[in-house]
């Protein structure tokens, strides 16, 4: 008994006497036709067809017609031998992947979620100017290795000195005793940027791969990156005969768990 080409989906059926074949310039040619309920049909199932092959062949054409009161879709696919454009076609919804270097701009004093700092030489002399109270001209021993702006309850330094933001915070009765030593506010670290291309021969099956930015998600290929990935940017453009969605995947460690869309 000769082997049926595959049937595409689960929901769709073989029609009677098919799949049938032809001869055309030497070439054998079959096609296969198929009934499916409309709600069980779409242009992105469609569009996946081109993915099947058979007997060394690929499908070249697929044509979809209503009944009479479009309750049902006739699907007819047809088979033949693979040229380089069916072929290009044959590869739809393969994703390419690159890796680009990049970085995020993080807080000086940023901490992880373990409370650690991200960076592990933070002091608070970075940002912060100490002030202290008028009269008090010694400086303490402290000031160049503490990583917090807050005194211990019942210090007695906490009488005559405090940690301020600027020069202008430092109030009547104080003055800055000790500048801030950085003039930045942050730092860049690393944070690779994975690039994710497919692309489609369908303009549907494009904008249907499409991503919310701003969810959470790992591509394919993080090219040995660990921690979370964010959705940056997800668009969907022409190129030349085919349509690409292009999905930007930033590695974001220790990302902030409410700034995040579930997805």
């Amino acid at each position: 008994m000769m082997n049926l080409p595959e049937t595409p989906f689960s929901t769709w059926t073989r029609t009677d006497n098919y799949a049938k074949g032809s001869m055309s310039q030497g070439s054998l040619v079959v096609t296969d036709k198929f009934t499916c309920a409309t709600e069980d049909f779409d242009l992105e199932k469609l569009a996946e067809c081109y993915k099947l092959a058979y007997e060394g062949l690929i499908v070249s054409d697929a044509n979809y017609e209503p009944n009479e009161n479009a309750s049902r879709m006739t699907v007819t696919l047809t088979y033949t031998r693979p040229t380089s454009e069916s072929l290009s076609l044959a590869t739809d919804g393969v994703p390419e992947y690159s890796c680009e270097d990049s970085g995020i701009e993080v807080p000086l004093d940023k901490r992880k979620k373990d409370g650690s700092l991200w960076f592990p030489n933070y002091k608070t002399n970075w940002l912060y100017v100490l002030a202290a109270k008028k009269g008090v001209t010694q400086s303490p021993s402290w000031w160049d290795t503490v990583t917090v702006t807050e005194m211990e309850p019942g210090d007695t330094d906490a009488e005559k000195y405090k940690w301020y933001k600027d020069s202008s915070d430092v109030p009547d009765g104080w003055y800055v005793l000790k500048d801030k030593t950085k003039n930045a506010e942050t730092a860049l670290i690393p944070s690779p940027v994975v690039v994710e291309t497919i692309k489609y021969s369908s303009y549907n099956s494009a904008v249907a791969k499409k991503s919310i930015v701003g969810t959470k998600k790992t591509p394919g290929k993080t090219f040995g990156e660990s921690g979370e990935w964010l959705v940056v940017s997800s668009s969907v453009y022409q190129d030349g005969k085919k349509w690409c969605c292009q999905t930007r995947y930033q590695n974001a460690p220790e990302w902030d768990a409410d700034f995040i869309i579930r997805g």
